[in-house]
């Protein structure tokens, strides 16, 4: 897909048919994280409102320093770290999140037996944690208990964090529907 189609396709996803943000997966739809490559979809994103999340964490074109760095450049764009860079590169998602204000982390596939799980989404906060499930790839009640009954344990997430990872946060960083 070239430039033009990849901007009037998230305009015709965005504006016209209502969705909140896009998916880009380096791996998948074959483009590196080049910023001349993505500025004009961070830019359409920006000018629509509109989130857009990648798929992190397992090569070298999907590390989530360099995801980042992209979305340090485009503070007005809320970024998902989707699987917040899975096993290997959870540290690497949570320290670029934690310095980086529209970054954020979003739960699915990155194991809570991990240790770096809860050291991560402690160092960033509860505000920047996103439920996610990555359905139909993971059952939704493994990643709902994943957070309810073994994050919680290890985080020392009050109910009302939890609600807000669990909905709250995708919701005001998406605004209202």
């Amino acid at each position: 897909m070239g430039e033009k189609s990849a901007v009037a396709a998230v305009e015709n996803y965005v504006k016209d048919l209502g969705m909140k943000g896009i998916k880009l997966h380096s791996e998948i739809d074959h483009f590196n994280l080049d910023e001349r490559i993505l500025a004009p979809i961070f830019d359409k994103a920006r000018d629509l409102g509109a989130a857009i999340i990648f798929h992190s964490g397992n090569t070298a074109n999907t590390d989530p320093l360099i995801i980042g760095e992209l979305a340090a450049q485009y503070p007005k764009v809320p970024v998902i770290l989707g699987h917040m860079g899975l096993y290997e590169g959870c540290r690497k998602a949570a320290r670029a999140a934690a310095k980086i204000p529209n970054l954020f982390l979003e739960t699915s596939t990155c194991s809570w037996m991990s240790h770096h799980f809860a050291p991560a989404v402690l160092k960033v906060g509860y505000e920047k944690v996103l439920y996610g499930s990555d359905h139909p790839y993971n059952p939704f009640q493994m990643e709902i208990d994943k957070l309810v009954k073994y994050a919680v344990r290890y985080t020392g997430w009050t109910k009302k964090e939890l609600k807000m990872v669990l909905g709250g946060n995708i919701k005001r960083i998406l605004g209202p529907s």
